[in-house]
């Protein structure tokens, strides 16, 4: 498992106030969500598991990322934990995924390019293209997707991202039972809120 101890810094001097400064962000458990959308021979499969870890990016003022700043994060995903309301199914995942040697998916953020159009050409100003690996099934690979990073009331981040990808990439074999195939490709989703620092007493 990814050690994700720190310390939470000050903010830097001269920041202005509602600036990120670059200081990491605690994803909050309670609030943050990885959704997996899969599609089936009969039916779409959507699974659920809370998400933790952490993310420090710059945002200003004005809540666009600067993609001139240091950017890294962590996303957690422990396997045991989704859900797809299906016990057969999720049987047979945990069954492939080997959980028990595999516990976790362990996503690295190490890059975010902010979307061209969000200096006012027309593009998301919230959005960025993000890069970095993921760790699953014992197979780390790099990946992309896109992330929309939204400041919210007391320093608090709101993160919505998407990316694809297909299991087999990562020696993984899609569930099959009776005429249920699920198809390897799938689509995954996060829906998390960041909490600011808080000064240590």
């Amino acid at each position: 498992m990814t050690d994700v101890s720190w310390r939470r810094p000050g903010p830097p001097p001269g920041a202005a106030r509602g600036h990120t400064g670059g200081v990491r962000h605690e994803l909050d458990p309670d609030r943050s969500t990885v959704t997996v959308h899969a599609t089936s021979s009969l039916h779409p499969i959507t699974t659920d598991a809370p998400v933790t870890g952490w993310v420090e990016l710059t945002v200003d003022d004005d809540g666009r990322i600067d993609g001139d700043a240091p950017v890294d994060g962590v996303v957690e995903v422990a396997l045991g934990t989704m859900r797809s309301g299906n016990p057969l199914i999720d049987r047979e995942a945990e069954r492939r995924l080997h959980i028990r040697r595999h516990p976790t998916v362990t996503g690295r953020l190490t890059s975010l390019v902010p979307d061209p159009g969000s200096g006012g050409d027309g593009g998301d100003p919230d959005a960025a293209t993000g890069a970095g690996t993921l760790d699953f099934h014992g197979v780390t690979r790099p990946l992309e997707g896109t992330l929309r990073v939204t400041p919210l009331a007391d320093g608090e981040l709101a993160l919505e991202g998407t990316t694809e990808l297909d299991v087999t990439d990562f020696d993984v074999q899609p569930p099959s039972l009776l005429v249920v195939k699920v198809h390897p490709r799938i689509r995954v989703t996060l829906a998390a809120v960041a909490f600011a620092p808080r000064d240590l007493p």
